[in-house]
This record gives C-alpha cells, sequence and structure tokens, in this order.
C-alpha cells in the first residue's frame, strides 16, 4: 500500500471514529431487518428494533450505550424509591397497564434476592472473622492469658434423646434419624459452612414464595374481574422485594435474628403490605386491614415452611 493510500486509509478510520455514515433510516413500506415487519415509522411495530442501519460512530455508540445504561438506572431507582415509600402506587401502576416505566417485576425479585445472599455471606464473614488482639502497653505487665471455657458441645446422651424423638414424633426410620444425625452432628461442629449452605438453600427455594403470594392475592380479590392472575404475579413479585430487601439491615448489623429487628421488619411489612391493598387494589381501610392480616400470615406461613423445609434438606445433604 503507498503512502497516499494509507493516508486515505488512516483519513477514513479517523472519520469513523466521529462521523455517520448517512442517515441509514429506512424509508417506510420497507421490511424490518431484525423480523421482516412493514415498517411504519423509525422504530419496528413489531420487534422494536431501530429502522436505522446507517453507520455509527464510535463516540455515538458509547453514547447509546451509556444513555441506555442511565435510563436504566433511573428506572431502578424509581421502582426501588416507590417500593420503599409507595408500594401501592408500584402495585396500582402493574394492575392499570403502566409497566414499562419500572423495573420488571421478577427482575427486581432477583436483584432483591442476589443483595440479600451477598449482605448474608458478607455477615458471616464478619462473624467469623475472630477480633483483632489489642498489643500490650509498652511498661504494663504482661497478663497471662484467662482460662476460656470450651464451646458448648451436644453430649450424646443429648444426640441420642434427638435421635429417639425423631423416631418417635416425626416417624421417621432408623435410616434417616441416622442421616439426618450426622447432618446435625456436621452442623456443630462447622456452623460456619451450615449457615452458608442454609442460605444458599433458602434462595433456591424462595422463588416459590411468589406463587404463594399470588394464590392469596387471587383468593382475596377472586370477585375482581379487572385484575388478571399475571397482575397479582407482577404485585407479588413487588410484595417479596419489599419483604426481602429489609432484612439486609440487621443481617449485617447485628444478628439477623435479633428479636427487636425481627419485630420492626414485620411491622414495616404490615404496613407495606396494607398501602398495597389500599392504594393498589383499591380497598377500603378496614378490608385493606382484615386482608392484611390474612395477606401477611399467608406469607410468614409460606416463609416458615421454605425455613423448615430448607433446613431439613441441608441437614440431610450437609
Amino acid at each position: 500500500m503507498t503512502g497516499p493510500e494509507l493516508e486515505v486509509a488512516g483519513t477514513d478510520t479517523a472519520a469513523g471514529l466521529t462521523k455517520d455514515a448517512g442517515a441509514g433510516v429506512i424509508p417506510a413500506g420497507k421490511a424490518c431487518a431484525n423480523c421482516g415487519a412493514i415498517l411504519q415509522g423509525r422504530f419496528c411495530h413489531s420487534c422494536g428494533q431501530s429502522a436505522d442501519r446507517g453507520k455509527r460512530s464510535v463516540f455515538r455508540l458509547v453514547a447509546e450505550g451509556a444513555g441506555s445504561l442511565v435510563n436504566y438506572d433511573n428506572r431502578l431507582f424509581r421502582t426501588l424509591a416507590l417500593l420503599f415509600l409507595k408500594p401501592g402506587v408500584l402495585a396500582n401502576d402493574m394492575i392499570e397497564g403502566r409497566i414499562v416505566r419500572h423495573t420488571p417485576p421478577f427482575r427486581t425479585f432477583l436483584i432483591a434476592v442476589s443483595v440479600v445472599i451477598l449482605a448474608s455471606t458478607l455477615g458471616l464473614r464478619l462473624a467469623a472473622e475472630p477480633p483483632q488482639a489489642q498489643p500490650p502497653a509498652a511498661h504494663a505487665p504482661r497478663a497471662l492469658p484467662e482460662p476460656t471455657a470450651d464451646p458448648a458441645i451436644v453430649s450424646e446422651a443429648d444426640l441420642r434423646q434427638i435421635r429417639e424423638s425423631l423416631i418417635s414424633e416425626l416417624g421417621l426410620t432408623s435410616g434417616q434419624a441416622d442421616a439426618l444425625m450426622r447432618g446435625i452432628k456436621a452442623a456443630i461442629s462447622d456452623e460456619t459452612r451450615f449457615s452458608a449452605s442454609l442460605i444458599d438453600g433458602f434462595a433456591k427455594f424462595l422463588v416459590y414464595i411468589i406463587p404463594g403470594i399470588t394464590s392469596i392475592l387471587a383468593i382475596l380479590y377472586a370477585g375482581r374481574k379487572d385484575i388478571f392472575i399475571e397482575d397479582h404475579f407482577r404485585v407479588a413479585c413487588y410484595i417479596a422485594s419489599f419483604l426481602l430487601i429489609p432484612i439486609i439491615i440487621p443481617i449485617i448489623l447485628s444478628d439477623p435474628w435479633d428479636t427487636f429487628a425481627a419485630v420492626l421488619i414485620a411491622i414495616w411489612n404490615a404496613f407495606g403490605i396494607n398501602h398495597v391493598l389500599r392504594v393498589g387494589y383499591g380497598s377500603s381501610a378496614i378490608g385493606a386491614f382484615l386482608k392484611t392480616c390474612v395477606l401477611w400470615a399467608g406469607i410468614y406461613g409460606v416463609l416458615l415452611a421454605l425455613l423448615l423445609g430448607v433446613f431439613f434438606v441441608t441437614l440431610f445433604e450437609f
């Protein structure tokens, strides 16, 4: 390639970074390059792809990518703000069909589950780290180490009694009781790994809470012919996200099973559910209160069943 040819090629490359090549918009009446539907504007009415087929500059591609990211982030932040401050408005938008302005419901639920898993993992790591030993003062006498008590260990007599209770009260066979006892012994010897396995198993089965909430909503509002099962499903995804995200705070700051934190979260969830039923579904104050009691009890019943199921499955497999 000669010098002039190299100069022309370099000029074309530099121009491709900053300039678009032609208008590139397919005239109306032509077929969409993606799905073949007849175009009627700048975007395909069937698949949504842009009709612009021109070559984009690198700067334009970067600007389009940044614009899409900012738009997605704004939508996520708007959805989370409504989820915590006005969950009933978010539910009403789902029922009335104003869906695109918010992050998709199931995606929001997956984000909530991921954040809870990350927070739980961080909490376990912080709990497993030994406290930093303070160096002794320069002129202070070296203190003798105080005897530390051995960690609580379940005696063999207690384990035998637990095994007998499993057989007599739960109706397990000897083989099943032995398998469960092996899991109990392993969990006692390595509590951190057992807690991590329990969180992982609970996250896998947590998706089943959504059909439970959807079913309860469908029963409570069976007389509303203007609300369909997919509307209940969308609202259930947001309710499940609303229930999960507040758990992050006590997981990171203190004991996740602290009684005071659990009571506060339960009250917060009750107020949120009441707002969803009163504003989102348009129930009266009394009707929303009664249905909140039913839905709140049903949700915690499903959660308790999931916890127990995951707990025993984890023990059998641990």
